[in-house]
């Protein structure tokens, strides 16, 4: 972690030096001129000239880049003060450095230097520093361009202070600086294809040019821009038609005022964008230059009034304005200069063009868009500016019966739209009422229009007068488009008026006249109701003319009403005065010559239409209410609405657009004005695809279905040409039950029954139905809902009837009823009905036909199909013809269905080779099919194997009455739930787990099953025992102890009428119990072995221990053993050695070796020098006395010697005890000549080990051997 820090604290210290060193050039007339100032640890400082050279001033020119060094023609040397700092000091570059800190010095501040001048050098470049200038004259603003003799380039923008820009302004003789802009507004050239300089003024403490604060050459998005004092912000204010002429005007001190300088026209013209001056400056300050251009709003590739894309076209050239930058100030002055009001929403559009403009940067009082701030040239954006200005919006009242009611549309960015009534306060209504001259007050109207794309506006300020205002009101973007269709605000302004008759038919009646929601009477008076004005009333009810035209005496509650007359065409409009009744005054009747109707296409549903005017129609689905429909239906006699199904498409055309009822408690159309569709509003369309559709509930009809029986089966209900079928969770209700029965000629309703057929197709289904209170009895008086899901549920009626054949597909027919069973007359019936009855009972086609005499009562009605399409059979009963002979009809159809087990007497349900599905299916089925097989009862039903996909099953249902399979209901379709297995009993076997005797087992499937508890007679042991081969009467003997069962599935239920054990097999679940025993004669129980007593954990954990203890133990005793034979092995080499010193020295020298001795037993070393000086001659040492010698040293460690002997290093060759051969070298013949110099005293041992040489660092040292007369002398030997 320390290394990581360190290795940091490196990296950044690097770092910071490298930010931290800076080089400029001072003092001269330029930045690439001057004395060379270092700036270094936060100190400015100097260079010396000691070692100076040309190469230095390259290196110098170079990292201030300012390109080469140049000979000075005056070689004085600028003074430094004294007590200055001098950073660097004998300097040796050889010109190809970066920086001078790159070049070979003592360090920074190590050399001395004490003269007072240093070196000042001149560099070939000469840099010139300009902001955006006309022909040589600073305009003092613009973005800041430097250039040299061999390029130009910009300053990267970010890190300029402001008295740096301060020291620009002034060099430029342009004041001081005003503004540092941050959005790109000026002019740069080229700016991304040229140089740029990346600048850092910081730290050095005056700049006399821009230049010194270069770092490096960089890449950037943005140049350095200044706005100096001197800078003069002017505009041209005249005619939108062409802003570059018109009075010159300047900005001083926050407003515009004439600028009367007439020095340099031209030089006006170039800085407001507008090429050069045609004439001189006028005294009036008026200018016209060479360029003429206006500001366009543009929608799509046409212009707009007030609304759309902002372009500015430059002679003739139009192009957008780019939109990086667009606020509410820049739209302002948009809609100011086109004098369209105030700006009631601007945006940008996304689009990638080529724009004139771009970041726009507007005071708000500016006189053109063109005279802001901006970047004026072309360049390419992503966007495009957009403004919505407040005299393009207008507001209307559409689709009303005047001009001062109806649907509420705004034209709205040159769309009229309609507007959401979603957060509309009712105050917004008198807006628009006051807007359009219709009032002071407005509510909002209860009916229903054409719905499409609508405007969401919020809440009105107290003081507005236009709509615009309240678009302006609200944040940015809060006028918003909503694609989704929602209910529209529709106002009735106080001064809206409408016209209406009162009277027994739509086109006859008292003429009423509704004026801000009141009802007025139009006087009968003779002055102003005649012939002309009873056509109009006529014409505005759409009833033609009138055909008679009289008065009636009000009654005293009757406000009339006088001054009418005719207003543009049709329109009627009057003068309402209220008049007191009195005897002499009457009121309006007329009669016209039209009448108004309204239907449905399909009798009680389908589209709405109206006749009037000898023109019939459709109406608009979007102006259509529930209210509307509740009249129609009543008006129809077709009961009430319901929701409707779907909506199917018309083609016809539509004639209404829209209603407004004349009463709140209208109970007729006739008191509706209709407002028709004159399909010039780009409406039609709307209309055309959604016309008025209307579901009565007299249109349903209800029918048993997917039954071949009568009065009982699953209930549907006839909606809009579609079969429903009805939920269980509509049935629930006795009155809806009852109702369903009673309109099929059913009688009562008896019970529910489980739904069995198809799956419903269709998406909706009835979920309820609410028929209580229902006098009638009739479904449409009923309330139904709809639903997507729930379950669907059959119906059984007192009435019920079901046809049935003797044998399934052949035999006897016969009607069951509720009044018994009755044969079925062979009279009237005809080759149609047979084929009708084989396909009801899925039987294929009709084979024969024919009869039997019989005794038993006949079904008095004849069946008869003929050539009607009857849907089962008992639509071919005719009640009216009654049968008078006793012919049994006996039927014989083509296919008989055949009913198979996978296996013999078990496995999956087949009929005609198809499997059958679980669904339905009980215990009562799978004892049919068993008997059907001859294989006794059923057993029981197991379902197995999942359902295959998108494969067909056969369902079946049975009655009571059934006997064969093939007589039941069936029907094919996918299924949901496993096929059906059955076990029938004669497949039943028996076992026990041991001969004669032990658990009971039963299989009558594919396994043998263990039994649960049971207590069996006599009568089944005996059976059971008789089953078992070889096996004698059941037996008292006390079996084996078995454990219990987890779980078992099979039991034995024998009562007194069983006399077949097999039967007595059924399914029955029990848990944890023992399995049912039987012991017949032969049984041998198994002999009883002593269990042994399981071992206890606290015995498992001492034998542990003792292991544990025992291992340690042995541990011990081997350690001690190793270190014995280790000491064994010291002792051997050391009686070695003391032999042959023996040999060779005094005896007095023994007692000489105790220390030597002792310390040898502690394993300690001698020295080198201590083994020399005792390393005498052994020759005349007696060998007698050799015993007498203690532990002999040896010229090892013992460490060396046991690791030798531990690693068997060294291979047995003599019978020493080392199993080494020692070789002792004798530098001389005789030993008693041999002098004690050091070289000759020192012994040489040789360790052989054969085959291979003992290392270095593994050779051992071996006691040493005698060596007399050419005689080896073996130790412990006599010699």
């Amino acid at each position: 972690m320390w290394f990581v820090l360190l290795i940091y604290a490196a990296l950044s210290e690097s770092v910071t030096s490298e930010v931290e060193k800076r080089v400029i050039l001072t003092g001269g007339s330029g930045p690439c001129e001057g004395h060379v100032s270092v700036y270094y640890e936060k100190t400015w400082g100097y260079v010396g000239d000691k070692g100076w050279s040309k190469a230095t001033e390259e290196v110098v020119c170079r990292s201030t880049h300012c390109g080469t060094d140049c000979p000075l023609m005056d070689h004085e040397d600028d003074r430094i003060p004294m007590g200055r700092k001098v950073w660097l000091n004998e300097l040796k570059c050889n010109g190809k450095e970066d920086h001078l800190w790159s070049c070979s010095f003592p360090g920074w501040g190590i050399s001395v230097y004490t003269k007072d001048s240093v070196k000042k050098i001149k560099c070939s470049d000469e840099i010139k520093l300009t902001l955006d200038e006309y022909k040589g004259t600073q305009i003092c603003a613009g973005v800041v361009k430097y250039s040299n003799a061999r390029n130009s380039g910009y300053f990267c923008a970010g890190s300029l202070e402001t008295k740096d820009a301060d020291n620009l302004c002034k060099s430029l003789k342009c004041g001081k600086a005003k503004e540092l802009p941050t959005n790109e507004w000026m002019k740069s050239t080229n700016f991304k294809e040229a140089k740029k300089m990346k600048i850092d003024c910081s730290n050095i403490e005056t700049v006399t040019n821009l230049w010194q604060c270069v770092t490096e050459e960089s890449t950037c998005d943005r140049p350095v821009s200044v706005v100096c004092t001197d800078y003069k912000r002017l505009q041209i204010s005249g005619d939108a038609s062409n802003v570059c002429s018109g009075q010159l005007e300047r900005y001083e001190n926050d407003k515009w005022s004439p600028f009367g300088d007439t020095t340099n026209p031209d030089l006006w013209c170039h800085q407001t964008n507008c090429g050069n001056a045609n004439d001189s400056l006028d005294i009036n300050s008026t200018l016209t230059c060479s360029d003429k251009v206006n500001v366009v709003l543009m929608k799509g590739n046409n212009p707009s009034k007030c609304f759309g894309e902002v372009h500015v076209n430059v002679n003739g050239v139009i192009s957008p304005v780019c939109a990086s930058k667009w606020t509410e100030n820049d739209a302002k002055v948009v809609c100011k200069e086109l004098k369209c009001g105030i700006v009631a929403d601007y945006k940008t559009t996304p689009s990638s063009v080529v724009g004139i403009m771009d970041n726009v940067d507007c005071l708000g009082s500016e006189s053109s868009l063109w005279h802001c701030q901006a970047k004026h040239d072309r360049s390419h954006c992503e966007s495009i500016a957009y403004v919505i200005c407040g005299e393009s919006i207008k507001v209307d009242l559409k689709d009303g019966p005047g001009q001062c009611a109806g649907r509420l549309e705004i034209l709205y960015d040159g769309l009229w739209r309609p507007v959401s009534k979603t957060q509309w306060p009712e105050h917004n209504s008198d807006v628009i009422c006051k807007q359009m001259g219709c009032g002071d007050k407005g509510k909002l109207s209860v009916e229903k229009f054409i719905k499409g794309q609508n405007v969401n506006l919020g809440d009105c300020p107290d003081e507005a007068t236009t709509i615009a205002q309240c678009i302006e009101s609200q944040q940015h973007g809060k006028a918003s488009i909503s694609p989704q269709e929602q209910e529209l605000v529709g106002i009735i302004c106080e001064k809206h008026k409408m016209v209406f008759l009162d009277g027994n038919t739509s086109c006859s009646g008292m003429v009423k006249i509704m004026y801000n929601s009141s009802t007025h009477w139009l006087s009968g008076s003779n002055e102003t109701w005649n012939q002309e004005l009873a056509n109009t009333v006529c014409q505005q009810v759409h009833c033609g003319n009138a055909t008679h035209v009289s008065t009636v005496i009000p009654t005293a509650e009757m406000t009339l009403s006088d001054n009418c007359a005719l207003s543009h065409g049709s329109q009627f409009e009057c003068d309402l005065t209220p008049e007191t009744p009195d005897e002499n005054v009457t009121i309006a009747y007329v009669v016209c010559t039209g009448s108004v109707t309204v239907s449905l296409t399909n009798n009680c549903w389908g589209h709405v239409i109206i006749e009037m005017e000898g023109k019939s129609g459709g109406v608009c689905g979007d102006a259509w209410n529930n209210k509307q429909s509740e009249i129609v239906c009543n008006t129809l006699n077709c009961g009430k609405p319901v929701p409707k199904y779907d909506t199917p498409e018309r083609t016809g055309h539509v004639m209404v657009k829209s209603f407004y009822s004349t009463a709140e408690d209208s109970t007729s159309l006739a008191q509706y004005t209709f407002v028709m569709n004159d399909g010039d509003d780009g409406h039609d369309s709307i209309c055309q695809r959604n016309q008025a559709f209307v579901v009565c509930s007299g249109s349903f009809k209800p029918k048993l279905s997917g039954n071949r029986h009568k009065c009982s089966g699953n209930v549907e209900l006839l909606f809009q040409d579609k079969w429903l079928p009805v939920c269980l969770s509509a049935l629930q209700d006795k009155d809806t039950q009852d109702t369903i029965c009673q309109e099929l000629n059913c009688g009562q309703a008896d019970h529910n029954i489980t739904y069995f057929g198809p799956t419903p197709k269709e998406r909706y289904r009835i979920s309820q139905m609410d028929c209580s209170g229902n006098g009638g009895k009739t479904i449409k008086n009923c309330n139904i809902t709809l639903s997507e899901s729930c379950t669907p549920a059959g119906l059984h009626c007192s009435g019920w009837k079901k046809m049935k054949v003797s044998q399934g597909c052949k035999g006897l027919v016969s009607v069951y009823s509720k009044t018994g069973t009755k044969a079925v007359s062979y009279e009237g019936w005809t080759n149609e009905s047979g084929e009708r009855l084989c396909q009801d009972l899925k039987c294929g086609s009709l084979q024969s036909t024919e009869y039997r005499n019989t005794s038993a009562a006949v079904w008095e009605n004849i069946f008869s199909c003929g050539n009607n399409k009857a849907e089962t059979i008992w639509d071919c009963e005719n009640s009216t013809s009654k049968t008078k002979k006793r012919k049994q009809l006996f039927i014989t159809c083509q296919d008989e269905p055949v009913v198979t087990l996978s296996g013999h007497c078990h496995g999956i349900v087949k009929i005609n080779n198809t499997e059958v599905c679980s669904s339905h299916w009980n215990q009562q089925y799978s004892h049919l099919v068993c008997q059907e097989q001859n294989c006794s009862n059923a057993i029981a039903t197991q379902i197995k194997s999942s359902p295959a996909k998108d494969t067909l099953y056969h369902h079946v249902l049975c009655d009571k009455n059934s006997y064969k399979l093939s007589q039941c209901q069936r029907v094919q379709e996918k299924c949901d739930n496993p096929p059906v297995s059955v076990y029938c009993v004669a497949t039943v076997q028996f076992r026990t787990t041991k001969k004669c005797g032990g658990q009971i087992e039963v299989k009558y499937g594919d396994k043998w099953e263990k039994v649960c508890p049971v207590t069996l007679s006599e009568t089944a042991k005996k059976q059971l025992c008789e089953m078992l081969r070889q096996c004698g009467p059941p037996s008292n003997d006390i079996g084996d102890n078995y454990p219990k069962e987890k779980e078992m599935g099979v039991s034995l239920e024998c009562s007194h009428n069983h006399m077949d054990i097999k039967h007595c097999v059924t399914n029955m679940s029990c848990k944890d119990e023992k399995p049912a025993e039987i012991y017949c004669k032969g049984y041998v129980p198994t002999p009883k072995v002593p269990r042994s007593r399981p071992i206890s954990t606290v015995s498992i954990l001492l034998g542990v221990g003792l292991f544990l203890v025992l291992v340690i133990l042995i541990t011990i005793f081997v350690r001690i053993w190793i270190v014995k034979k280790t000491k064994r092995s010291k002792r051997m080499n050391m009686q070695s050695m003391n032999e042959e010193e023996f040999e060779s020295g005094n005896y007095e020298d023994i007692t000489d070796k105790e220390n030597e001795m002792k310390d040898l037993s502690h394993g300690g070393f001698r020295s080198e020098a201590e083994v020399v000086t005792d390393a005498r001659s052994t020759s005349s040492l007696p060998y007698d006395d050799i015993d007498e010698v203690g532990e002999a040293q040896p010229l090892t460690s013992p460490a060396a010697t046991t690791g030798a002997q531990r690693e068997n290093y060294i291979q047995d060759q003599s019978p020493a005890h080392d199993g080494v051969t020692y070789e002792v070298d004798d530098q001389q013949e005789s030993y008693d000549d041999i002098e004690p110099s050091p070289k000759n005293m020192q012994t040489e041992a040789e360790v052989h080990n054969n085959p291979t040489n003992t290392t270095e660092s593994n050779r051992v040292v071996p006691p040493l051997s005698r060596q007399k007369d050419g005689e080896y002398l073996e130790p412990d030997l006599d010699g």
